[in-house]
């Protein structure tokens, strides 16, 4: 599984792995949830981008914009939360502080919003 595969390669599996390398997954243009959007707009494209995430020693992988105009849906977590008094918390925090700013636009979306979702998102 993909979960086992970041466990045992983590590097393979990091966001900037897949940006600096032009790899990684995306919603297919033939996918009956992709849409079009305007590409010159101020607005964020859709989250049709697949990326892992790592905050300290929990993995977990979200929906999200390409680099060049980035944002984030929510994290899906694939480990728990670290106990507060480990020694990897205060790592954790910090690092999920700097994933949770991205999410603001797609805040509660956890897949990629559908095309009338989408357009009010930036109707509002």
């Amino acid at each position: 599984t993909v979960h086992l595969l970041s466990q045992r390669t983590p590097a393979l599996l990091s966001k900037h792995f897949f940006f600096s390398t032009g790899l990684g997954w995306t919603l297919s243009e033939d996918s009956p949830d992709w849409y079009d959007w305007e590409d010159e707009s101020e607005i964020p494209k859709p989250p049709f981008y697949l990326q892992f995430v790592r905050a300290g020693s929990r993995r977990g992988w979200s929906w999200c914009t390409s680099r060049d105009n980035y944002y984030s849906c929510e994290i899906h977590w694939l480990d728990p939360e670290p106990n507060s008094e480990s020694d990897d918390y205060g790592t954790y925090i910090e690092k999920l502080q700097d994933e949770e700013h991205f999410v603001d636009f797609y805040q509660g979306y956890y897949q990629p919003p559908t095309e009338a979702e989408y357009r009010r998102l930036f109707e509002d």
